[in-house]
Parts: structure tokens; C-alpha cells; sequence
């Protein structure tokens, strides 16, 4: 009962924002400032993480958690890969935190904005890429 009420909240976020990202829920147009596609790629990272969670809890080890544990890391590079190399203009807010209470000093430049982004993005991609070339090297080796 515990497991669903840590699932339950990771679903109904994806599930909703795949409903904003596919136009089934109605949202004020003004607010949203990315395409539906992003929308919808973030919400099926938060429904794939709750999924994977609920798989791990009820088995161990399980083929199909790892896979919904990759969909989450896929979901998440193709996001970041987005912000950081699509043309579009993008706004970026500096903050800090001291002692939990976070200070917002205001907008940034794009480029700083774009090149953490970036670098974000090469390390997952380059993670997503190891971890496939260690996936086939498996198969591939196994009789």
C-alpha cells in the first residue's frame, strides 16, 4: 500500500503532462513555452520511473524494470539534448540556496544556460551509448 503512494503521485504528474503535451488538456497556450512533443517525452519519463519503481518492488531483478529505467535515462537525454542544441530561444533564471531558503537573482544569458545543457547532454549520451555497446558486447558473448 506504502509502494502505491510513492507510484501513485509519478503517474498522475506523467499522465497529466502527456495529457498537456498531446493537447488533451486544456491549458492556457501562453504558459506553455516548448512543444507538446517535449511535454509529452517529460511526462513518459515520470510515468516509465513509476512504473519502474512499482516492477522493482515486486520483483528483484526484472528485465522489464531495467528497460523502463533506460525509457526514464532516454527520456531524460532527449529533453536535455533539446534544450541544449535546438534552435529556439531558450530562458535560463540563475538561483541559489542558502540554508533552504533559494534566492532567485534573475534571468541569465542563453549561452551559459546552453553550454550546462550541453554538457549534460554529451555525458548522457555518451552514458545511453556505453550502455548499449555493453548490452550487445553481452549478447553477443553469451552462448
Amino acid at each position: 500500500m506504502i509502494v502505491l503512494l510513492i507510484v501513485l503521485p509519478f503517474l498522475a504528474a506523467g499522465g497529466y503532462l502527456v495529457g498537456v503535451g498531446l493537447h488533451w488538456v486544456p491549458i492556457d497556450p501562453s504558459k506553455v513555452h516548448v512543444p507538446g512533443w517535449v511535454i509529452a517525452i517529460c511526462g513518459l519519463a515520470f510515468i516509465n520511473a513509476g512504473l519502474a519503481f512499482l516492477d522493482v518492488t515486486w520483483r528483484r531483478s526484472s528485465r522489464l524494470s531495467k528497460g523502463f529505467g533506460l525509457a526514464v535515462m532516454v527520456g531524460i537525454a532527449i529533453v536535455t539534448n533539446w534544450v541544449a542544441f535546438c534552435d529556439s530561444d531558450r530562458q535560463f533564471t540563475d538561483m541559489y540556496s542558502v540554508a533552504y531558503l533559494e534566492v532567485e537573482l534573475g534571468p541569465v544569458d542563453e549561452h551559459p544556460g546552453r553550454m550546462a545543457f550541453g554538457i549534460a547532454a554529451v555525458i548522457l549520451d555518451i552514458v545511453l551509448v556505453t550502455l548499449a555497446g555493453v548490452s550487445i558486447r553481452k549478447r553477443i558473448l553469451q552462448p
